[in-house]
């Protein structure tokens, strides 16, 4: 693979505090140089959610700087993606690799050792995951979600019926896997972030049947936000330090 220069932003928010993070193995030093990769690198993902990932980056960052010691950067976008592809590539062409996202990650984390140190590499997803209804409250991925129920229907071509009343919808989560540089998956978390639909009052057109509409903006609570990733982060972070 031709070697090229891949592009690292220092992770700069609010905060210039670090993180420490905790290796799986006892006795083993804390990873304190952590890369972050641009969130949906690895699984594409529904464009219409495209203001999505910002947000989502900037929180794990934030979450990750509120612990000691540590060093985040974020890889560039242009980059990642041409590392990915390349990658890809290798993968999809070795008669031994086997073909699937596990080891293309487990790839893409021994290339970026030649361009970047890092003990720890983060690659952040947004996916779709199915969430139970009990009543009013939604759950999934270690969440619960009130559900939303707006004025009578309008027309619009976003929303859909369902017959049987709401027993499930649709809810927006954050998977986040960490990769040693050896490319070893030493963590995998998901955390729930919000649903995406809400319910139209009056919205029955016959008996059983419920409509549903896209919600514009399914990240508007901060608090939603905050809890999803720090879920997705999961047990592997280190407590905050003193």
């Amino acid at each position: 693979m031709a070697r090229r220069v891949i592009c690292l932003g220092a992770a700069v928010l609010a905060s210039t505090a670090a993180c420490s993070w905790h290796n799986t193995t006892p006795g083993s030093a804390p990873a304190n140089r952590v890369v972050v990769a641009p969130v949906n690198l690895a699984i594409k993902f529904d464009p219409a959610l495209e203001d999505s990932r910002k947000p989502i980056q900037d929180e794990i960052v934030r979450q990750l700087q509120e612990r000691p010691r540590a060093r985040v950067a974020i890889i560039f976008e242009p980059e990642a993606h041409s590392l990915w592809n390349e990658c890809l590539a290798i993968v999809g062409s070795s008669s031994h690799l086997p073909n699937t996202l596990d080891t293309t990650l487990e790839v893409f984390a021994q290339e970026l050792v030649h361009h970047a140190d890092f003990d720890l590499l983060l690659v952040p997803s947004l996916a779709w995951r199915n969430a139970r209804v009990t009543g009013r409250t939604a759950r999934w991925d270690g969440v619960s979600r009130r559900v939303s129920v707006l004025g009578k229907s309008r027309s619009r071509p976003d929303s859909r019926k369902l017959q049987g009343g709401l027993a499930e919808t649709t809810g927006l989560s954050l998977h986040i896997a960490a990769l040693t540089p050896s490319g070893r998956i030493v963590h995998q978390g998901w955390g729930g972030l919000d649903i995406v639909h809400d319910v139209i009052q009056g919205g029955r057109r016959r008996s059983g049947e419920v409509e549903l509409v896209l919600r514009r903006n399914p990240l508007e609570e901060p608090a939603h936000v905050r809890e999803g990733v720090a879920l997705a982060l999961g047990p592997y972070v280190a407590a905050p330090g003193p």
